[in-house]
């Protein structure tokens, strides 16, 4: 209640019979492609809202809208990579991405490019 600000905070969670295990929490926006491109292709700016945060910006709903909501709610996105065959290592890895309005045309979206070899 003393603290000042919005903070992020980045959970891996894994679904078990018995309930929710939470198998890391980190003070960090998520790495990967998750900050990087899904969220910035449905509409989200989570790199500038964690940088506006750390800048002492008035957090409120304009804020939040801003960079937190994602305006294209329905979109759905695939990333997938290729590894050379034998490779020793993910050293080298392409990837591609596909989006739409649902699941399996966004992994399918992913799959043509991948075969288009339309890397990012």
């Amino acid at each position: 209640t003393e603290q000042k600000g919005g903070h992020i905070l980045k959970f891996d969670i894994m679904l078990t019979d018995k309930g929710p295990v939470i198998l890391e929490m980190t003070p960090r926006l998520s790495g990967g492609w998750d900050s990087s491109l899904s969220s910035v292709i449905r509409g989200g700016d989570l790199v500038d809202g964690a940088i506006g945060m750390s800048l002492g910006e008035q957090i409120d709903e304009s804020f939040i809208d801003k960079y937190f909501s994602f305006k294209n709610k329905p979109c759905h996105v695939a990333v997938l990579s290729k590894i050379e065959l034998n490779a020793e290592n993910c050293i080298g890895r392409r990837f591609v991405c596909g989006k739409a309005n649902n699941r399996i045309n966004a992994l399918t979206n992913a799959i043509d490019s991948l075969k288009m070899q339309k890397f990012i």
